[in-house]
């Protein structure tokens, strides 16, 4: 699976944002306890399974309050056997602006290794500086603080919780994602449509040797108080993957 590829699994569950960021906590959509659990299918075949887990409690990182958020997704079964994948991804979030402070992935797929943390740093600009664990290799990215929202794949997941709530039909969000000491475009848009009784929004995504533009990459939600991504579906050149949401787990009042 290439680079690209392993981002959109994961960005299955990490996608919707506003390009602007609000600096009020007021009113948010995000569910701190919450935890969801996806199957994974590719094709006809269930091939592993995915969770995300946004931590109740509020993490304090150089004095200001932060939001903890764990993403979880593995192959399993006979699938596990042939192209075992293990991806962990870990997020320190300011809960004022959704903007990422440290971010930790460890990707297992086969025989390769990505072990790596990226820092952001906003001072006069945008600065990530990652650590490439297994490589024991420094890089550092920048950005201008007045383009596009650069965020990472977690901060991303809270910005869609916390935003997609209120978008109506043809809205359109266009960020930029910062992944493996690259930035990416996406966005999002609201199409309007239902499917079995679930609002659909479209992806835009770049173009990779897995995913050819144009093809098919959409998630549909209920709202439920707040929008529940119940499916995710990216169309990929060897065949369809699809995370179905078979279990939401929240915290007792």
């Amino acid at each position: 699976m290439a680079r690209l590829t392993i981002m959109w699994v994961i960005l299955g569950f990490c996608t919707c944002v506003n390009a602007q960021h609000d600096d009020s906590e007021v009113g948010r959509k995000i569910l701190p306890g919450e935890e969801l659990t996806y199957s994974m299918n590719y094709g006809w075949f269930t091939i592993g399974r995915a969770e995300i887990y946004l931590d109740q409690e509020i993490w304090h990182l150089n004095g200001q309050p932060h939001y903890y958020i764990q993403c979880r997704v593995q192959t399993t079964g006979f699938f596990d056997f042939f192209t075992s994948t293990d991806i962990c991804l870990e997020s320190w979030i300011d809960t004022t602006s959704l903007r990422p402070a440290t971010s930790y992935r460890q990707v297992f797929f086969g025989r390769k290794v990505d072990v790596r943390t990226d820092r952001y740093d906003y001072a006069d600009s945008l600065t990530i500086t990652t650590y490439v664990e297994d490589v024991d290799r420094h890089q550092v990215k920048k950005s201008s603080l007045a383009d596009t929202l650069v965020l990472d794949l977690l901060s991303t997941y809270l910005n869609l919780r916390d935003k997609i709530y209120e978008h109506q039909p043809s809205d359109t969000t266009v960020v930029k994602i910062h992944f493996s000491n690259d930035i990416y475009p996406f966005g999002i848009v609201h199409s309007g449509a239902v499917e079995d009784g679930l609002l659909k929004y479209d992806f835009i995504l770049a173009a990779s040797d897995q995913y050819k533009k144009n093809n098919a990459a959409y998630v549909l939600g209920s709202k439920r108080g707040l929008v529940i991504p119940e499916q995710i579906v990216i169309e990929l050149t060897l065949g369809r993957l699809r995370f179905e949401l078979v279990d939401r787990k929240v915290p007792l009042k």
